[in-house]
């Protein structure tokens, strides 16, 4: 769900930003959309269920699936 936007430079989303590329193997510009678009609360409960699809071997592609998630295009 969109919510209000929050700076992706701010002290509260750089751990977030952060885990978006180097955990889910998105983009900075993929990343940084996300950041201005959801919500904090949102974004780790999305994370947390796509690790967990992860983790069990229901996803192959980490960062395509992420950014379908949240509603990105693959360009």
């Amino acid at each position: 769900t969109p919510k209000k936007t929050i700076s992706y430079d701010s002290a509260e989303s750089m751990p977030v930003l952060n885990r978006l590329m180097n955990d889910f193997k998105l983009r900075q510009d993929q990343a940084s959309k996300i950041i201005n678009t959801y919500s904090l609360v949102d974004i780790r409960k999305r994370l947390y269920d796509i690790h967990l699809l992860f983790i069990n071997g229901n996803i192959k592609n980490l960062g395509a699936y992420t950014a379908t998630n949240f509603g990105l295009s693959n360009k």
